[in-house]
């Protein structure tokens, strides 16, 4: 089954994914990310702001939720029985931690999926490919601006790691609260949550100071100290 999902995988999943996906070198994705934050270095004056959200989730496997996943299977197009051997490799699995020196008894959990199972990356990958959706959405509707580096080059929204997220945008209220809303809605379907502590913002080096407080703010996560990254 694992054979099978990942030759699909590049028709499935969006081209800003690189993880586990044949024919992409994840080595794409940290060029583009080190040339934002090379013209973020640069910029020191003009009236454009631009942001780059660095998101962490946290226990990304252990919080998949199996409704959403069996749902999203569906969506893409997978007959029933496939969906169904799907759904028994990821319900079945039983769990006894040691407790007090001796192992409890067997349970059963109610979400995630397991950890080296070569089937479990493949099945993140197109849940987190959710995610993906929700940020076009937010371009094609105008509420995420992204950013290109320059004149010609392609509009950057966001890249994906795994359970690693980049999202570019401007540097504004109104687009931080976008993002925002993405993020608590793909958290919501997904059961996803991101990590506070392992998540930041970098902001372009022109970007007042008093925005960048109010957009940490409305993220909860903490900023670049380092301003020249």
């Amino acid at each position: 089954m694992s054979s099978r999902l990942k030759d699909m995988m590049p028709d499935l999943v969006s081209e800003m994914q690189a993880a586990f996906t044949g024919g992409r070198m994840i080595q794409d994705n940290i060029i583009i990310v080190h040339e934002v934050i090379h013209q973020f270095k640069k910029r020191k004056k003009g009236p454009r702001f631009d942001m780059m959200l660095k998101m962490d989730m946290k226990k990304a496997y252990d919080l998949v939720d199996w409704d959403c996943l069996d749902a999203l299977l569906d969506a893409y197009g997978f007959n029933s029985t496939w969906c169904s051997w799907v759904k028994e490799c990821v319900r079945t699995v039983r769990f006894s931690i040691m407790l007090n020196g001796g192992p409890t008894e067997f349970f059963t959990p109610s979400r995630g999926i397991r950890q080296g199972d070569p089937l479990s990356p493949f099945l993140f990958i197109l849940l987190s490919n959710a995610l993906s959706f929700l940020i076009d959405r937010g371009i094609s509707q105008g509420n995420i601006k992204g950013l290109k580096l320059k004149t010609g080059c392609p509009l950057l929204s966001h890249c994906l790691f795994a359970d690693d997220t980049v999202i570019f945008g401007r540097a504004s209220l109104e687009e931080a609260g976008a993002i925002m809303n993405i993020i608590n809605g793909y958290g919501y379907i997904t059961g996803q949550e991101v990590s506070m502590e392992k998540s930041s913002v970098f902001f372009s080096k022109n970007t007042p100071d008093s925005l960048r407080q109010q957009i940490t703010s409305t993220f909860g996560f903490p900023m670049s100290i380092n301003h020249d990254y």
